[in-house]
């Protein structure tokens, strides 16, 4: 559960439905939200609580991934959740009120600021020369190839390119440790050597 859909809010909202959770989001500012559904970060804009958690109740039965929002204070909703037992997993905001504190008493995690063994990885940024929409998805394939099977980034392998559209067209980004860095360096090398890859592949590391 998140509070404004500022961008904070939105990031939360779209890495949510990229990692398979449910989410939502209470904000103040009901434009915002209109944005947030406009650019697809929310995927229902609703009147209140009761149609927010019906839906969020179907799509955790279904095991679907769903992102849901509604104008609103979310201080004055947190005492509604602590005495309907409505437990989030996740808090992406932080509080000092009694409420607060009793949801996270019941197991909520507060999102923190970095994540931990984040300073263990660096970004690593690949595009296509020519052709990216052919291209880069052999390339997503060799990444997934050095990564462990069950490590959340495969999910965001798979589905960064769909939430986010027009932004992962012509380039990818992933955080890597160093270890996974160089086998993706040698599996790219390769495969362009062998003409598996038709197009010059460029890594670049961020910080």
């Amino acid at each position: 559960m998140y509070g404004d859909m500022d961008r904070e809010g939105a990031a939360i909202a779209l890495a949510g439905n990229i990692a398979g959770a449910a989410t939502l989001g209470i904000d103040r500012d009901g434009r915002r939200l209109k944005r947030g559904v406009r650019h697809a970060y929310c995927d229902f804009l609703v009147k209140n609580l009761d149609e927010a958690l019906r839906i969020l109740k179907n799509e955790i039965r279904k095991k679907q991934p769903v992102s849901v929002c509604f104008e609103g204070v979310l201080a004055s909703f947190l005492h509604v959740f602590v005495d309907r037992g409505v437990q989030p997993d996740i808090l992406a905001f932080s509080g000092e009120n009694e409420d607060f504190a009793v949801l996270v008493e019941r197991g909520a995690i507060v999102l923190p600021t970095t994540e931990a063994g984040e300073d263990s990885q660096q970004g690593v940024a690949w595009a296509a020369e020519m052709r990216s929409a052919f291209w880069l998805p052999k390339v997503d394939a060799l990444v997934a190839e050095v990564l462990p099977v069950d490590d959340a980034r495969q999910r965001w392998l798979k589905f960064a390119s769909r939430y986010l559209g027009r932004f992962v067209t012509g380039q990818r980004y992933l955080r890597m440790t160093a270890e996974e860095l160089e086998a993706f360096r040698s599996r790219v090398a390769s495969a362009m050597a062998a003409g598996e890859i038709g197009t010059q592949i460029t890594i670049e590391t961020l910080r």
